[in-house]
């Protein structure tokens, strides 16, 4: 009995002992087939245990038939007749001898303690060394376990848990710890093949309570993990997969780092298993531990692959620390498994995201970056690089790019797409303005007679310009790409020796070339350093220059990543691919190359960026023929916010169907390396705000049939206007009757009103001369003008003109000069188009001309101006009524508006007659004296007028004194239908019949019949005769 228990302890110690130390060769126990070990102690040589050996090999590839059945009845008859019955007999004797012992002890101390001791692991007094009690092989506590083995071998599971549970009680009293924590893992495991509902509260328990033996009293980690396992199993299987995942995690320690990375990742599959709830994070987290017990164990391969998976689940969910500490770990640790590729793509996604990361970690993030692809790079010979952030859907292709310097200081060369290598963001845009203002011109060369449908000339090619053809280039012609540098780090990157690499089919040699030191192909200019600020964007605009015949195609970028001391550099380059959707492609990357086009160079001085409101400004336009073709038909467009007009010598403004469209005078084409100029006036229609002078010039090639048929060069210029008058006029009806017509008084007030942010002051501004630009009015010489016509700042002039209305004007200019005339003066192409724009009745246009001296960053310099407003020619119209009434006093009576106060000033009439007259009352009693009634229709529409000589009018405020002696004789009431704008003049007769001073309106009324309503107009007039 004493050399089994010895027996048994010493098997017990080499169990409790770590694998390294149980290979030892004096040891008897047998080797697991699967152990790397052998038996001797040493291991098995790489190819007997190499599991591809024998992957592909296929067994009983020579059996019949005939051998599978014999097989198979072999196997069941062995399985009937002699494992089975074997089996019936082994539980057939221990169920004997286990009757037959059951009751008696093992020994009076076990018998003693099972009544009066604790029977659990870990009390008080029970800190038994688990190999200190020892059973013989024919003791009961042992038959009984054996019962229990064998039952669960055949499938007898409900007998199993019986056997094991009565062995449990028994292994607890007697205090064998080790035993006892084998009984309860058994006796969870049979009750849970069992499939006994009532017991599955007993297989967490016994699971539980068996883990926890073997880690406490037995300190048995080895067996300790596989009930753990065998547990896991059976909380997944009933879908505590929470459950499962803390038992596997309370199994990871610190004593092996391989044991605790295989249980952390087995927990992680079980928060992934978890539907309800749903435990993704937890499963990432605990992938995240597991990999780092990996790595710290040497399994770099297997840490890869849980950090990997863990990434799937913090990717995009802005876990942005997350993901940043698993993207080094993978970058770091497939460097030093020479998984060189695997590296950079994990640190690419790494420095090229948004990070929370602090500016000193993200300097190492980059400097580990830069040595993994300087790796790479020795590797393979090629590197893609992924700082700074390209974004390709943002890509702009910017052609007919302006790189010509101006001859002179102060000229200004046109720029259609201004070139400069480091713009703003969203610099460059196609606007529809242009394509508005080329459809126009064309219409006005072809004189609306095209057939073809227009097509616009595109310069910049973006992502909303139709890409689906390649564009057409120039030979020598520069090709700018306009790419967004994105630096989201914290920190300063630098780029240097920045480029673009291309493709080229020749057409001559039909060999595609690549980029390389081929200059005569193609030439791309190189950006020397570019320093990207931190989280910032630039606009980077680089060219490329092709010099032959072909199709031509940008690919990528190449250039030198580096930090900003350059002490961590690397060259590299990135694709510039642009994926178009599933319908159309995206060439927008791609050009035809043509031989020759026609190529005109335009400068322009004159140019300001403030100016004053209608101030004509002189602009030179210098145009230069670079190119090899001879040009001609030039055209000049403007926009609508500017008129302007061409200056021709010797013959003063040209002529244009359009006043905003001009062609250039040209006796001949305009040869290569021929020079002209022209002098333009630009005169703005807009005030107290900035805009865009847009200029369009187009012009032709001189050869026949060519390609492109004709060119177009775009200006833009912003320009501030600065107010500069304020004029306030007064019109009042003249009362003289030297006119046949109507004539209006004209009260002007002329101030000098310059803001304070105008950057011009003037010295002295002059006016040259006041016109009216009307089919309806002009102005006559009958005015009072000031000796002085000058105007200081802050300062106002006061004006008094005259104005008829003329039935049949020819000339819709009339003008007032106060100094010399000037030969332009007034500037007829500014004015509006009086066919498109009718004047109305009430309003007509106003001229002044104006010449003043300017300071401004040019020098001192004279500038001329013409001022254009509108004058109201109604004397009496609603809106002088004050807005807003407030509330008056008692004494002063109530406010009241008559709604009919504008009928009532549709008819002006006066009373035409000699001041006084001689009668001789003895002679003749009666006195009669011939007046004249004449009549002015001042609107646009035909009225009805009724004259009554009788009736008093309503309003005896105007009626005054009516004497007895005073009657209107002959006609007293009639009416006339007055035409638009017509004068009509009546005969009357007045009668007095003594001498005196008589008021002639006291006994006339003029009526309007608007509808059935006749409206009594009023119209003060004094006609006042003396009868001697």
């Amino acid at each position: 009995k004493e050399e089994s228990k010895e027996a048994e302890q010493t098997s017990v110690m080499e169990l409790t002992d770590e694998p390294e130390e149980r290979a030892s060769p004096s040891s008897s126990f047998i080797v697991h087939p699967l152990s790397p070990l052998t038996e001797e102690g040493t291991s098995y040589p790489s190819e007997s245990i190499n599991p591809e050996k024998y992957m592909n090999l296929q067994h009983g590839r020579h059996l019949t038939a005939e051998d599978i059945n014999r097989i198979k009845q072999f196997v069941n008859e062995f399985c009937l007749k002699a494992l089975l019955p074997h089996f019936e007999q082994c539980i057939q004797i221990l169920s004997d001898q286990i009757s037959n012992k059951k009751g008696m002890s093992r020994s009076l101390f076990s018998a003693t303690k099972r009544w009066f001791g604790t029977s659990k692991p870990g009390a008080p007094g029970n800190n038994i060394s688990p190999t200190a009690i020892a059973y013989s092989s024919d003791s009961h506590e042992l038959q009984l376990r054996r019962l229990g083995d064998l039952a669960f071998m055949i499938g007898h599971y409900q007998l199993a848990y019986t056997a094991y549970h009565g062995s449990k009680r028994d292994f607890s009293a007697d205090g064998a710890w080790l035993h006892y924590a084998g009984a309860l893992e058994m006796a969870s495991l049979a009750a849970f093949m069992s499939g006994n509902e009532a017991l599955n509260r007993k297989v967490i328990d016994y699971a539980e309570e068996s883990i926890t033996t073997y880690q406490t009293s037995c300190r048995v980690n080895q067996f300790a993990t596989r009930a753990t396992l065998l547990s896991v199993e059976c909380l997944k299987a009933r879908g505590l997969y929470g459950e499962a995942a803390k038992q596997l995690i309370r199994m990871s320690g610190e004593d092996s780092d391989l044991r605790s990375a295989v249980l952390l990742e087995q927990a992680a599959y079980s928060f992934l298993a978890s539907r309800k709830p749903s435990m993704h994070r937890k499963y990432a987290f605990h992938m995240v531990l597991a990999g780092h017990r990996f790595n710290k164990a040497g399994h770099k391969n297997h840490s890869m692959r849980c950090y990997y998976q863990a990434y799937q689940v913090y990717a995009g969910k802005s876990w942005s620390v997350a993901e940043d500490h698993i993207l080094y770990t993978i970058g770091k640790q497939a460097s030093q498994t020479k998984l060189t590729k695997n590296a950079v793509v994990a640190l690419s996604v790494l420095v090229k995201r948004t990070s929370r990361q602090t500016a000193q970690q993200q300097m190492l993030y980059i400097q580990e970056y830069i040595n993994t692809s300087n790796q790479l790079m020795d590797d393979t010979g090629q590197g893609v690089l992924a700082l700074p952030v390209l974004d390709n859907h943002k890509l702009q292709v910017l052609l007919n790019i302006s790189m010509y310097k101006a001859p002179f200081s102060n000229m200004i060369p046109a720029s259609s797409v201004p070139f400069d290598n480091f713009l703003p963001p969203r610099q460059y845009k196609e606007n529809s303005k242009w394509w508005k203002l080329e459809e126009k011109l064309l219409n006005f060369i072809e004189s609306g007679l095209s057939t073809m449908v227009f097509k616009p000339t595109i310069e910049i090619l973006t992502s909303r310009t139709d890409n689906s053809n390649p564009a057409i280039v120039v030979c020598d012609e520069p090709i700018g790409v306009c790419i967004n540098f994105r630096n989201p780090l914290h920190i300063a990157i630098k780029i240097g020796s920045v480029k673009l690499l291309w493709t080229m089919n020749c057409t001559d040699t039909n060999k595609i070339c690549h980029d390389g030191n081929v200059e005569e192909l193609a030439y791309s200019d190189t950006l020397p350093t570019c320093i990207l600020d931190p989280d910032s964007n630039k606009n980077v605009v680089l060219t490329v220059t092709p010099k032959c015949v072909g199709d031509f195609q940008v690919t990528a970028i190449s250039y030198t990543l580096m930090d900003v001391d350059k002490t961590y550099t690397v060259r590299g380059m990135q694709p510039l691919s642009i994926v178009g959707d599933r319908q159309t492609v995206d060439k927008r990357l791609h050009f035809n190359v043509i031989a020759n086009a026609p190529q005109l160079q335009v400068f322009f001085s004159g140019l300001r960026h403030d100016i004053f409101s209608s101030e004509i400004i002189p602009i030179s336009i210098y145009l230069v023929n670079s190119g090899k073709i001879n040009i001609k038909s030039i055209y000049i467009m403007c926009g609508s916010s500017f008129s302007f007009c061409l200056k021709i010598e010797h013959s003063g403004i040209a002529e244009s169907k359009s006043r905003n469209t001009y062609k250039i005078p040209l006796e001949t084409p305009l040869i290569p390396g021929q020079k002209i100029e022209i002098p333009i006036f630009i005169y703005p229609h807009f005030k107290n705000r900035t805009q865009y002078l847009d200029l369009l010039i187009y012009y032709e090639s001189a050869e026949e049939n060519p390609m492109p048929k004709y060119r177009l060069i775009r200006h833009s210029w912003p320009t501030t206007v600065h107010s500069l008058f304020e004029v306030n006029t007064i019109a009042t009806k003249s009362h003289s009757l030297q006119f046949t017509d109507e004539a209006m008084n004209i009260k002007m007030h002329i101030a000098l009103n310059i803001p304070d942010n105008a950057p011009a002051p003037l010295f002295k501004l002059d006016i040259d001369s006041i016109s009216f630009y009307s089919t309806s009015w002009k102005l006559t010489k009958n005015s009072f003008l000031p000796r002085d016509f000058s105007v200081n700042r802050d300062e106002a002039i006061y004006i008094l003109l005259q104005a008829i209305k003329g039935r049949f004007c020819k000339e819709p200019i009339s003008t007032i000069h106060f100094t010399n005339p000037n030969e332009f003066c007034p500037y007829k192409f500014c004015l509006p188009d009086l066919n498109d724009k009718q004047e109305s009745f009430n309003e007509t246009f106003c001229l002044i001309n104006w010449k003043a001296d300017i300071t401004d960053e040019y020098g001192v310099h004279s500038a001329n101006g013409q001022e254009l407003f509108t004058v109201n020619m109604f004397c009496y119209h609603l809106h002088s009524l004050p807005l807003f009434i407030p509330a008056t006093l008692t004494i002063f009576g109530d406010f009241q508006v008559d709604e009919n106060f504008s009928s009532k000033k549709l008819i002006y009439y006066q009373l035409q007659h000699p001041p006084t007259v001689n009668h001789n009352f003895l002679s003749n009693r009666l006195c009669t004296v011939p007046v004249t009634l004449w009549l002015q229709n001042s609107t646009d529409d035909a009225h009805i007028v009724k004259i009554d000589l009788v009736t008093l009018p309503k309003d005896t405020s105007e009626a005054g004194n009516v004497p007895e002696c005073f009657a209107w004789v002959g006609k007293s009431e009639f009416a006339q239908e007055i035409c638009q704008n017509e004068r009509k003049n009546v005969l009357l007769q007045a009668t007095f019949a003594a001498p005196g001073a008589y008021d002639l309106t006291s006994r006339i009324a003029v009526f309007v019949q608007i509808k059935d309503e006749l409206i009594l107009q009023s119209c003060q007039i004094e006609a006042s005769l003396i009868v001697h």
